[in-house]
């Protein structure tokens, strides 16, 4: 059959189960199959996206939120009730050296815990934990409720880091956030964000680097001397920071900070694309599927663009369509990655809008557009 005849038989097809494959890794953490409270299992690579789809009030916000309820709470619930979306789960989790060696990357050894030496302290974005990391282990393997490694192991939702202070290399821990020191301290990461935002907007961003606070302004910069003087500071001042524009040029920024500098081994984004413009959104698609070579995420979108930003990457990309009967009982339908790639293969399929049917409930073929 053509690959667009088996794509469409594959979405029609309610009852099989899905593999979904992706290069060999040793994450610390991972879902490892989920089941849809329609019976629907569908096996899952430890890297790649799942992609919810469906028409609105379905079930997609709660498919995540269900899942990282379970990171917390060892409970699928949202919003008072359980099991709305998932009947059940399978999770991975990694060797002791698999975990020692990921959490390296949280560890604050300019802070110690002059008290307790053998404890360390780790810190993520805003969460702060000080812990041996033996009883941090230990943590992980008797989830599913991870308590305050969580944190660690799954990001909700995206982090902005647009301004903060210069980190203080005299003082214990170089002050603010590790990722802000990061950004800081990383002149290829600001090249990067300044060619995405040039590519997308037409604007480069660019980090000011002078007194004691840190801002991404919107513009270029003029160039400040070490004792810079009234004029030239006032010059700085008014060159527009992206904290100042609008949420399509805040989102788009946001989002390249959070999958390029995170760590977590599970990502949750709902509607990743909202205040995006559809190049933008596939822009978008691009960084997430960058995110997913090392991470396993999944998200919710109404964006067609940022699905084919997924599949830009090549990485793999399972689809889940929910939907819901009269009687309000869940139904699902998937496109596994190996299906998927395969069809986007085909010129037919990537050049034709079929994959704009994944938004609607049916799709029509004809034999030509007069038809």
């Amino acid at each position: 059959k053509h690959p667009l005849l088996r794509l469409i038989a594959m979405w029609w097809d309610w009852h099989t189960v899905v593999a979904v494959t992706a290069p060999a890794v040793s994450p610390v953490f991972a879902f490892t199959e989920l089941t849809f409270v329609d019976g629907r299992r569908i096996e899952l690579s430890t890297t790649g996206v799942v992609v919810f789809v469906g028409p609105n009030n379905v079930g997609k916000t709660t498919a995540l939120m269900e899942l990282h309820s379970l990171l917390n709470q060892a409970t699928l619930a949202h919003n008072g009730r359980s099991n709305s979306v998932f009947g059940g789960y399978g999770l991975h989790r990694g060797t002791r050296e698999d975990f020692d060696t990921w959490l390296k990357h949280f560890e604050q050894a300019r802070l110690p815990d002059k008290l307790r030496p053998e404890m360390r302290r780790y810190r993520n974005w805003g969460s702060d934990v000080t812990m041996h990391p033996d009883e941090l282990f230990n943590r992980l393997q008797a989830g599913p409720a991870f308590q305050n490694l969580a944190p660690f192991l799954a990001a909700n939702g995206l982090q902005a880091l647009f301004e903060g202070p210069v980190p203080n290399f005299y003082s214990d821990g170089g002050g603010g956030s590790p990722q802000f020191t990061q950004m800081y301290l990383n002149k290829d990461l600001e090249g990067e964000l300044r060619e995405l935002s040039v590519r997308a907007f037409g604007v480069p961003v660019n980090l000011s680097r002078v007194g004691g606070h840190s801002v991404l302004h919107f513009g270029e910069l003029p160039a400040i001397p070490a004792n810079p003087t009234e004029e030239q500071i006032e010059e700085l001042v008014v060159t527009p920071r992206v904290s100042e524009q609008g949420e399509g040029v805040k989102s788009l920024i946001q989002l390249a900070q959070s999958m390029h500098m995170g760590q977590e081994p599970i990502v949750f984004l709902d509607e990743p694309e909202a205040h995006l413009h559809p190049p933008q959104a596939r822009l978008a698609g691009q960084y997430v599927a960058a995110r997913a070579t090392r991470s396993q995420i999944f998200l919710a979108t109404h964006s067609v663009e940022l699905v084919l930003g997924l599949l830009d990457r090549g990485v793999p990309v399972t689809i889940v369509r929910l939907d819901r009967d009269k009687s309000s009982n869940l139904r699902t339908a998937t496109l596994d990655g190996s299906a998927l790639k395969a069809a986007w293969a085909d010129p037919l399929v990537k050049y034709s809008g079929a994959l704009r049917g994944l938004m609607h409930k049916g799709v029509v073929i004809c034999e030509s557009d007069g038809d």
